[in-house]
């Protein structure tokens, strides 16, 4: 039996993709105990963090920056990102809404929620990331790098 997680990854099994690259994945959960649950992983199949340190903080960066997207977007109380056991061998992360009435236990039966309001969750998540990437820095003029140059040798 394939890793959910890989046939996520490869396109194998639909779900609502709110961040991808080439080498990280963000998706809704698909059993959501909050609103706006996601997962955050790796699209290469391995289960502990230490075996990819490199790939795995780059995880983690992500699950941040989208644990903040939740929080301007949604209003939860809290927003966890949490590293656990999961029935699938791969790495990966939960973030985690806490609303007023809302807490994400495992024991919580997840929320039903509709494709519509899905879908309408994954696009507010997919473009206030895009809207946030980092812009381009200028280039400095061959002028400017040459005072930058004088500069430092003129401190040391």
């Amino acid at each position: 039996m394939q890793c959910v997680f890989c046939a996520i990854a490869s396109g194998k099994i639909p779900t609502k993709r709110i961040y991808e690259d080439e080498e990280v994945i963000a998706v809704l959960d698909i059993n959501p105990r909050s609103k706006a649950s996601c997962i955050v992983f790796p699209k290469e199949h391995y289960l502990y963090p230490e075996e990819r340190p490199v790939l795995s903080q780059k995880v983690f960066s992500i699950a941040v920056k989208i644990s903040a997207t939740i929080r301007q977007l949604f209003k939860p109380v809290f927003v966890s990102i949490a590293y656990l056991p999961s029935k699938s061998p791969h790495f990966n992360l939960k973030i985690l809404p806490y609303y007023e009435n809302e807490i994400p236990l495992v024991e919580r039966n997840p929320l039903r929620l509709d494709e519509k309001e899905l879908e309408q969750m994954a696009e507010m998540i997919k473009r206030k990331l895009n809207s946030e990437k980092p812009k381009k820095k200028e280039k400095k003029t061959k002028t400017e790098n040459i005072y930058w140059i004088k500069r430092e040798l003129e401190l040391a």
